[in-house]
């Protein structure tokens, strides 16, 4: 996460992504996605803890990436958070979010 929300690099590769006619169409009814079927897990490493209140209101990466996977129709299973990289607890973050990822994708 950068400054409360995605770097611009993965926002103009989602604008690459984004494609009418191709991973999503315009209905009568709004916008459709196309690339149903498809599952997606997100894992977001951020420099300082926005995990709890007051600060969780400034997490703006989670919430704009569900929204354009859902848009193309994608769904998104799970969120992984790493808070608070750039502190002291790194290391514990960055395990705490490996040992939650293997929990989920074990046999």
């Amino acid at each position: 996460m950068y400054n409360f929300t995605i770097p611009s690099t993965l926002k103009a590769y989602f604008d690459h992504l984004a494609i009418a006619g191709e991973t999503f169409q315009y209905t009568s009814e709004g916008p459709e996605g196309l690339l149903k079927n498809l599952n997606a897990s997100v894992i977001i490493a951020s420099g300082g803890d926005y995990t709890q209140p007051p600060y969780s209101a400034m997490d703006h990466a989670g919430p704009y990436i569900e929204a354009f996977l859902s848009f193309l129709g994608i769904t998104v299973e799970q969120i992984y958070v790493a808070p608070g990289t750039a502190g002291e607890a790194k290391e514990q973050s960055i395990a705490k979010a490996k040992q939650a990822i293997a929990a989920n994708f074990s046999d």
